[in-house]
C-alpha cells in the first residue's frame, strides 16, 4: 500500500499517470499539464450569468469529439434545455435554428464517437454522494464514464448539514465530499463556482469571493 519512495521511483515520472483529458482549450491544457487527471476536480469560476453552463458544456462535447463518455448532471435546467445546448454546440448551429435544422444535427450525432448521458437533479437537495453513486450505477449498466460533470457545485447539498461560524450551511463543506468521491472512484470531475461582485473584480480567488 502507499508510494515506496525507493522502489516506485519511476511511477513518479510515467506521462500519463494522471490520463488526462482535454479542457477544450489548448492553452489550459497546457498551463494543467494536459487536461483534467483522474481524481481531479476542475473548476469555472465566474459572476452570475457569465457562460458557467456554456463552457461545462464546451468542455463535454470537446471530450465528446474525442471518443470520451460523458454523465453531465444538471441542478438548474432541465435535461431537454441542456440537451438542446449540446445540440447547438456539437453542431455549431445557434439555439434558435436548432428546429429547422434537426436531421443535420443527428447526422452530426450519429458521426459522434463518444457517449453522453443528462442526469436532472433536484436543486439544492442532491448530495455529492448521490450523485457519485448514480455514476456508479451508471458503469454497472451502460458505459463507462471518463468525465463526470456537475452543474454546478454551488447549488449541491452536503451530505451531512453543516455551518460555519457565519451560518452558511454546506458552502466549502460540499467541494470536500466531491473531491474525496472524485479521489475514491478516480473520476475526472468537473463543476463551477459562482463569484460575488468583489470576486468578479479580484485576480486571486479566495473563499470570501464565494456566493454563499
Amino acid at each position: 500500500f502507499g508510494h515506496d519512495y525507493f522502489e516506485d521511483f519511476e511511477k513518479r515520472y510515467e506521462k500519463d499517470h494522471r490520463d488526462p483529458i482535454t479542457t477544450g482549450w489548448p492553452e489550459m491544457d497546457e498551463v494543467t499539464k494536459g487536461g483534467l487527471g483522474k481524481g481531479e476536480i476542475f473548476v469555472y469560476v465566474a459572476p452570475p450569468s457569465q457562460g458557467k453552463t456554456a463552457r461545462q458544456i464546451f468542455t463535454s462535447c470537446k471530450n465528446l469529439q474525442q471518443g470520451h463518455n460523458v454523465v453531465y448532471f444538471t441542478l438548474e435546467m432541465t435535461e431537454v434545455e441542456i440537451g438542446q445546448r449540446f445540440d447547438a454546440c456539437l453542431s455549431e448551429i445557434h439555439l434558435d435554428k436548432l428546429v429547422e435544422n434537426k436531421d443535420e444535427i443527428r447526422k452530426c450525432l450519429e458521426e459522434l464517437p463518444g457517449k453522453l448521458k443528462i442526469i436532472e437533479e433536484e436543486y439544492c437537495a442532491t448530495t455529492p454522494r448521490r450523485i457519485f453513486n448514480k455514476v456508479k450505477k451508471l458503469e454497472d449498466t451502460v458505459f463507462i464514464v471518463d468525465l463526470v460533470v456537475i452543474d454546478y457545485a454551488d447549488v449541491c447539498a452536503p451530505t451531512k448539514s453543516m455551518k460555519d461560524d457565519d451560518g452558511i450551511i454546506g458552502g466549502i463543506h460540499v467541494y470536500q465530499e466531491m473531491k474525496t468521491l472524485a479521489q475514491r472512484y478516480q473520476k475526472r470531475t468537473l463543476t463551477a463556482a459562482q463569484t460575488n461582485r468583489e470576486g468578479a473584480e479580484a485576480d486571486i480567488i479566495t473563499p470570501k469571493h464565494f456566493e454563499g
